[in-house]
């Protein structure tokens, strides 16, 4: 586009985007910062999953319901522990991401999961995502400055920044925007009144 033909007195554009339409393709991704504080939030939601499960085995246990199935969590070893720990993160990611393409750490931050095609995320995507996170080593490679990490690539899907500030697109010249410039009518001459006698 000519740099003469836009319009510095046009009204601003602005693209109104519902989010529940899988139209979000060109929104801007979500920064590494907000990404590194989605997965701190979410590693606390994990943890606090854990820790419901562990009042209700207790409750249990406590009902007579169940017999010391609290104590499960005692006798576990490290393997046990991480794998474990790896479902759970597993199940936590693919319900909220799979209903409605957002974790607790992206409601919070503005982010959400959508395809890099702009077709509806599948519910085969979500887990795949889910199921790239147990890579070892798959933390590390939003290092670099990176936006994506192998759980988006290998998957195609990104994450966008729903609160962006939106770019500002030029508008054009055209017979609708033009701006209203001044146009000077004809000066009113004065009209002589007749003289008085004297």
């Amino acid at each position: 586009m000519n740099p003469e033909d836009i319009n510095p007195y046009a009204p601003p554009q602005s693209n109104v985007v519902k989010i529940e339409e899988e139209v979000l393709h060109d929104a801007p991704s979500a920064g590494s910062g907000k990404r590194f504080l989605n997965y701190l939030i979410d590693r606390v939601a994990v943890f606090g999953l854990f820790f419901v499960v562990g009042i209700v085995l207790v409750t249990l246990d406590e009902l007579g319901i169940t017999f010391e199935a609290a104590s499960i969590f005692d006798k576990i070893g490290f393997l046990e522990d991480m794998l474990l720990t790896g479902v759970m993160t597993m199940m936590y990611y693919s319900c909220f991401e799979g209903a409605c393409g957002r974790s607790l750490g992206k409601w919070i931050t503005g982010t959400k999961v959508v395809s890099v095609t702009g077709e509806p995320l599948s519910f085969g995507k979500v887990l795949g995502r889910s199921l790239t996170r147990m890579v070892p080593f798959e933390a590390f490679s939003f290092l670099g400055g990176a936006d994506s990490g192998w759980h988006d690539a290998w998957t195609g899907t990104r994450v966008i920044d729903l609160r962006a500030a939106p770019v500002p697109k030029p508008r054009p010249m055209s017979a609708s925007n033009l701006p209203r410039f001044y146009t000077p009518q004809a000066p009113v001459q004065a009209v002589s009144r007749p003289q008085d006698p004297a």
